[in-house]
């Protein structure tokens, strides 16, 4: 919060109300001096908050800033400082959590909370104390507590009363600070003179090359630098103070260089002997971890100088800094090196002196460690998240809205940084989650913007690292494909061959880190696809997509299907899931190349597997077997060629090696063949509507039952009859009107999948051939699977379970489904019947009637189960699971259902159930919550019973390999609340 200047004089032009302190304003005159219409109804609810109403309730004036709350002297009775603050606290706690405030009020509110929290009646919490061999111990906090400890904190029990401001400061004074003066100099004593630091920031809050010099000479901290510190630690802070065990972190978004968890922990025992920090303390740790910053870079300093003035001298000026950074264990591009170089002013300097490695990395902390083209699309990406609304912005600046920080830096990042981002969130999760979370600045988003880069170099950098063998800062073009792999990507020759031209590089080329960084984004930018991959997916992709550029759930499965893949719509869920970075349920045009990019490497897995185990590699041109490479595609790819396809594929990959000597059957040649068959395989199905062999048999069964004639063609009446029983709305004008419009659109769909038109037939025709039944099954299946999809979407948006527990209940209700599908099941087969059928026909001694009613049974058992309606129902038939599988389910779990329990379980079955007893998915999942939420017959008791005694069973298994790792293996208890299935 701003220090305002004007609290001890009046405002200009504002008239003192008799009895009124100098620099505080009455209610009635500080409601008429604001003009601006927000700024005077927030005011307005601001006072009327107050729990004295009353013209002595003032307000302190505070140009440039929120007001500040305050009781005038005029209030006619006499109160102590401790009361003053204890009424000030409790006004401020009334309007906090009554009131909806502009978020510059509110920070106002928090930062006078934190001034006056120290001294405040402890809440009933459990207080923990660090001892002297720092091993913290903890103890509840006592029902009641004595008045006169409570006002001084002197009587306070050790381990059991929250800290006083009197018990912080005393304990911070323990220890004295230490003071470290740098002093940078050459090994010859001579000083070279550098241009003057710049003064200028980027934005609020973002110090400028001077004041990042400050810290290296300076030990008294700046107001600006002060502001810094408890943004961060507002950031952090959880009921106004900080756990010792996450100090690193705030070190690092400090921008302290040199951190690690031991000297933070080491120096916030010096600092407090407690096992929490409040703003005081965390304010005094930062100043005494200066001094130790300032150490380890003095130390690292000498060490750079003691490298010799002629390997120094010998390098450039960036290669200077970047052994300097290497020292400090900082991962920076030469690109960004040269690039803050020039916003230090060394330019033109050979940066070889202390001084100037000092001044590079006051511009390293400037800027954040980026470029200007860098700090730009930051900028950028800063300004399209969506804002805070604040009538009069703080020493902050700008707000954006703190859900907005991670789509923010995904924006930055780009899709393949998420893992990074949801690690960074998951360090400020308290900070940003909540009611009314503090908006981010534009401070705060460029420290996450820089920790984030930072990142993303240190695993490249690693990586980069296991592949220079010989440690000269330089790998080989060819290591460019193993570099790429722990990243995600599994580069095939077309692959490789095309980003090594776009990035102007070559196999035999020596790559330093710049290049390889230069590659692996170029690579990510590309997904990994060659261009003509990546326009064909493009093109897929707009094939489904609706006019926002988005796609929704049941389109992606749609899309997959068109492509060749067979998933379910749980697998779909899952795959949006794992892609669906901002949140939004859909999948834009990024998100489908990375989830295409994901589904290219299991299937570059699964080639490499089958090529392994089914020993392709000993084929030579002679043996060149159909049968064992259709083998390896049906067991270990999942692919299902037609003998046409596949001679395509191999007779493509034989052409392509024509003119070599080589006939050995490469894993790049069994790859050519394998996607040469993904990609016509659909070709086939899209003509059979995606329906499966046995599927399509059925549909050309039914069609021959009312085309006796052999006409390949039946009427429009005719399908009419077919379809009569199938739950179409055939029977009624606006029904026949939607199958008119469906049969010409699958007409149409039969047309664009490749059929021929003699197959199809003519729009409008009267004669419907069966290509176009087909189609219009398919649209109707469709309708039917979008209907339970927008049904079972509209329960998991409801119930509390994860996905995974999802699946877990998906399977469990497939299971207890195909039991009630077999109860259901008639015993008599169309095989019997048949039969009967038979016998009857060549039984001489039974009647003509007798042969002509077993002849009928049979012709109605075809009827029900070969005509359209009843492939038909067979294809949108959904899994049902009888009620009272439900309560055997509870019972084998060891739930009480008897009784009143039973009625209340029977009670919740009827709203879910059809009219013959069975649920669906949906209804499964509401009566699984229900029970949960209810705690049903004690089953949440049930659920914590069953999660202890797994763990304890997979605990004993895993305690003979206790020994094999320095780690203890620890399992974690599942939720009590969740039943793992």
């Amino acid at each position: 919060m701003q220090r305002s200047q004007s609290l001890t004089r009046t405002p200009p032009g504002k008239q003192l109300r008799r009895g009124s302190a100098p620099g505080v304003a009455s209610v009635a005159d500080l409601r008429q001096n604001f003009r601006d219409r927000d700024a005077f109804r927030q005011t307005t609810a601001l006072l009327d908050s107050f729990s004295i109403a009353s013209p002595s309730s003032t307000v302190k004036y505070s140009r440039g800033g929120p007001p500040r709350l305050d009781i005038s002297p005029t209030i006619g009775m006499r109160l102590t400082a401790k009361e003053r603050k204890e009424m000030l606290r409790a006004q401020a706690i009334r309007l906090k959590e009554s009131s909806q405030q502009d978020p510059a009020v509110v920070r106002s509110l928090d930062a006078q909370l934190l001034d006056l929290s120290p001294t405040k009646v402890p809440t009933p919490r459990v207080f923990a104390k660090a001892a002297d061999n720092g091993e913290v111990k903890s103890a509840p906090l006592p029902k009641k507590f004595s008045a006169q400890a409570l006002k001084t904190g002197s009587q306070a029990v050790e381990g059991q009363l929250p800290p006083t401001e009197e018990m912080r400061k005393a304990s911070r004074q323990k220890t004295q600070k230490r003071t470290v003066t740098m002093h940078p100099s050459r090994a010859d004593g001579r000083s070279v003179k550098l241009p003057p630091p710049s003064s200028t920031s980027i934005g609020a809050l973002l110090p400028s090359v001077k004041e990042c010099l400050n810290r290296f000479f300076v030990d008294v901290m700046s107001e600006e630098e002060q502001g810094r510190i408890r943004t961060v630690f507002m950031r952090f802070a959880t009921d106004g103070e900080v756990v010792r065990d996450c100090l690193h972190e705030l070190l690092v978004h400090l921008g302290f260089l040199t951190v690690t968890e031991e000297e933070a922990d080491r120096v916030a025992k010096e600092t407090t002997e407690f096992s929490t920090l409040d703003l005081q303390d965390f304010a005094d740790f930062v100043e005494r971890y200066m001094m130790v910053e300032r150490e380890h870079i003095q130390e690292k300093m000498q060490v750079w100088q003691q490298q010799g003035a002629e390997a120094n001298l010998a390098k450039g000026p960036a290669a200077r800094i970047t052994s300097f950074l290497d020292l400090l264990g900082v991962v920076c591009l030469s690109r960004d090196v040269k690039a803050i170089m020039e916003v230090a002013g060394l330019a033109d300097h050979p940066c070889d002196t202390p001084e100037a490695m000092l001044r590079f990395l006051a511009a390293l902390r400037s800027c954040e460690g980026f470029s200007q083209d860098d700090i730009a699309d930051v900028l950028k990406a800063f300004e399209e998240c969506e804002h805070e609304r604040c009538f009069r912005p703080g020493s902050e600046g700008a707000l954006i809205k703190a859900e907005e920080l991670s789509n923010g830096l995904l924006d930055f990042g780009g899709l393949y940084a998420v893992e990074h981002i949801r690690k960074l969130m998951e360090l400020i999760a308290d900070g940003i989650e909540g009611d009314r979370p503090l908006g981010v600045g534009i401070y705060e988003f460029m420290v996450c913007a820089r920790r984030l880069r930072t990142a993303v170099l240190n695993e490249l950098h690693t990586q980069f690292k296991k592949l220079d063998d010989d440690e000269d800062c330089f790998i080989t073009g060819e290591d460019l494909v193993e570099l790429c792999k722990p990243l995600g990507f599994s580069l095939v020759e077309a692959e490789f061959d095309e980003l090594l031209e776009a990035t102007e590089l070559a196999t035999d080329s020596f790559i330093d880190l710049d290049s390889a960084y230069s590659f692996v984004t170029e690579t990510q930018e590309r997904n990994g696809f060659t261009k003509k991959e990546q326009e064909e997916l493009t093109e897929s992709f707009e094939r489904f997509c609706d006019e926002s550029g988005e796609m929704p759930s049941m389109k992606v499965a749609e899309l997959l299907q068109w492509m060749g893949f067979e998933t379910t719509l749980d697998d779909v869920r899952r795959m949006v899931q794992q892609v669906d970075f901002n949140g939004n349920g859909t999948m834009d045009i990024g998100e489908f190349l990375t989830l295409m990019r994901l589904q290219k490497e299991l299937s570059l897995n699964n080639y490499r597997n089958a090529y392994d185990k089914h020993e392709l590699g000993g084929l030579s041109r002679q043996s060149f077997q159909e049968q064992a490479v259709h083998k390896a595609l049906i067991k270990g790819c999942n692919m299902h060629p037609q003998k046409a396809v596949l001679q395509q594929a191999m007779s493509d990959m034989a052409k392509s090696k024509e003119g070599s000597t080589d006939w050995q059957m490469s894993f790049e040649d069994f790859l050519r063949i394998a996607e040469t068959c993904r990609k016509l395989i659909p070709l086939e199905s899209r003509k059979m509507a995606f329906f499966k062999d046995e599927q399509f048999v059925d549909l050309q069964k039914a069609f021959q039952l009312q085309d006796t004639a052999g006409n390949c063609f039946i009427s429009v009446g005719e399908l009419l009859w077919m379809l009569g029983d199938s739950g179409l709305p055939v029977n009624t004008v606006d029904g026949r009107a939607k199958l008119y419009e469906c049969l010409e659109q699958a007409r149409s769909e039969a047309l664009e999948a490749g059929v021929a038109q003699a197959e199809v037939g003519n729009p409008g025709s009267p004669r419907v051939r069966f290509m176009p039944i087909v189609h219009l099954i398919r649209i109707h299946v469709k309708a039917h699977e979008q209907q339970v999809f927008e049904k079972e979407e509209a329960v998991l948006k409801r119930v509390k379970f994860s996905s995974q527990e999802v699946t877990e209940f998906r399977a469990l209700f497939e299971q207890y489904a195909r039991e009630s599908a077999s109860e259901s099941q008639s015993p008599t087969s169309s095989a019997a019947n048949q039969k009967e059928a038979d016998n009857s026909s060549n039984s001489g001694h039974k009647s003509k009637l007798q042969k002509q009613f077993a002849f009928a049974r049979c012709f109605t058992h075809q009827l029900q189960t070969q005509s359209l309606s009843a492939v038909l129902r067979r294809l949108t038939r959904e899994p049902r699971v009888v009620c009272s599988h439900v309560v055997t389910l509870l019972k084998e779990l060891g739930v009480r259902v008897s009784g009143k329990p039973r009625a209340e379980l029977l009670a919740q079955l009827s709203e879910v159930c059809d009219s013959d007893e069975t649920m669906d998915f949906a209804g499964f999942l509401r009566i699984m919550q229900w029970a949960m939420d209810s705690n049903f017959g004690n089953i949440n008791g049930v659920a914590e019973r069953i999660a202890s005694s797994v763990n304890k069973e997979v605990a004993a298994a895993l305690n003979p390999l206790a020994h094999m790792s320095e780690a203890a293996a620890t399992v974690r208890p599942r939720d009590a609340r969740r039943i793992s299935v």
